[in-house]
């Protein structure tokens, strides 16, 4: 069971209005090798080195693809995956997904076991023809920290929109703001790739490429 706790004042950019535990967990910093938000810097894993240069077409597929299939690890090792939107922060060399705190399983499945896959396969809504399949294994976080706010994540829920545009609709308004703000509770999870497997047009009968990502020691 989730505790909270209301902040004294109202959030700061990119910071929550509640927090998990009986001690509210620490605001400060950023945890390495994710986006450049105020979060919880908890990570015990190294950061991306930044000398990543990414194809034109995974770049393209990252920016533009609606969803994924998002796959952690139960907790007797079995995969459990979901279909997620995430926004993909290039100068990070990270993912930025969301979760309901009414459906934690994703961020208590990551807590226990960090390791994580995304296939990026579904071109729908894209615009794109035969774009690359992609498959990433890496590694995620996810803070003890609920958001209630949009604030600092502002480009997340604006890719979201756009894929998604009836949604604008539960944030229109001050009083649809006040009956849907449960949609907004959220908790965020940093996915960071370690490899990738590239299939060129989609292509699944073909020998994909991989693509390492250096990390930072």
């Amino acid at each position: 069971m989730y505790a909270f706790r209301r902040a004294r004042s109202a959030p700061e950019l990119g910071t929550s209005e509640y927090r998990i535990g009986s001690t509210p967990a620490a605001m400060s910093g950023k945890a390495p090798g994710c986006p450049a938000l105020a979060m919880v810097a908890r990570s015990q894993h190294p950061s991306p080195s930044g000398d990543l240069d990414l194809p034109d077409e995974v770049e393209e597929v990252f920016r533009r693809f609606f969803t994924c299939e998002l796959s952690t690890l139960s907790r007797d090792g079995t995969p459990v995956t979901w279909p997620v939107g995430a926004l993909w922060h290039p100068e990070r060399q990270c993912f930025l997904v969301s979760t309901s705190v009414g459906l934690p399983q994703k961020a208590l499945n990551i807590r226990r076991d960090p390791r994580i896959s995304m296939l990026f396969s579904d071109r729908t809504g894209s615009g794109l023809t035969d774009p690359a399949a992609i498959l990433i294994q890496g590694r995620a976080e996810a803070p003890d920290v609920v958001r209630t706010s949009l604030a600092g994540v502002e480009p997340y829920w604006l890719r979201i929109f756009e894929g998604q545009p009836k949604g604008r609709l539960w944030s229109s308004t001050a009083v649809m703001r006040h009956f849907f703000d449960w949609y907004f509770i959220r908790l965020y999870l940093y996915v960071s790739p370690e490899r990738l497997f590239v299939w060129h047009r989609g292509d699944f009968s073909a020998t994909p490429d991989l693509i390492e990502v250096p990390r930072a020691a």
